[in-house]
This record gives C-alpha cells, sequence and structure tokens, in this order.
C-alpha cells in the first residue's frame, strides 16, 4: 500500500497553498517537513522546502508485512523510486 509522496519545492507558499488550502489538507511538521493529511485518505504528502531543490517527486513510501524486492534506482515511469517503510 502507498502510505507516502515525498516532495521537494522551492517555494514554501505555494506548497501550503497547493496541498492545504486548493485541496484541503491538514497541516502538520514531520522530521522537518511540511506533512498534508485527509481524514479519508491513508496516503499522505510529504514536502521538503529548500531553495536549491530541483521540485518534484523524491520517493512514495510503500507498507508492506513482508520485504519488498524494490528497485533502488527511481522507476523512470514516476519519476521517484519507491521506499519500502515498516507497518
Amino acid at each position: 500500500q502507498i502510505v507516502a509522496l515525498h516532495l521537494s519545492a522551492t517555494d514554501e507558499a505555494a506548497a501550503r497553498r497547493q496541498w492545504g488550502e486548493l485541496l484541503g489538507g491538514s497541516e502538520t511538521e514531520e522530521d522537518g517537513e511540511i506533512c498534508f493529511r485527509w481524514p479519508d485518505s491513508p496516503i499522505a504528502i510529504h514536502v521538503r522546502i529548500a531553495a536549491d531543490a530541483e521540485p518534484g517527486p523524491r520517493h512514495l513510501a510503500v507498507a508492506c508485512a513482508r520485504v519488498l524486492a524494490l528497485p533502488a534506482e527511481p522507476l523512470p515511469e514516476l519519476g521517484a523510486r519507491l521506499l519500502q517503510v515498516e507497518v
């Protein structure tokens, strides 16, 4: 199950506008990133803000009870890599 999309952005105000104001995400801060969640969705959006960041996806967090053989490199179709997290 995909549990989070981790992004990079250069414009904090734009990220808050997009994920919070326009799409209605509840905002918290986790590990130095802005995190947006929705009550009826298992997927969170984590945004790392950095002036020198390349905006876009960093990785998709995937939760699974068994260990998955995920590629270490980004998937060209997604432009991001898959990262397994604990259930």
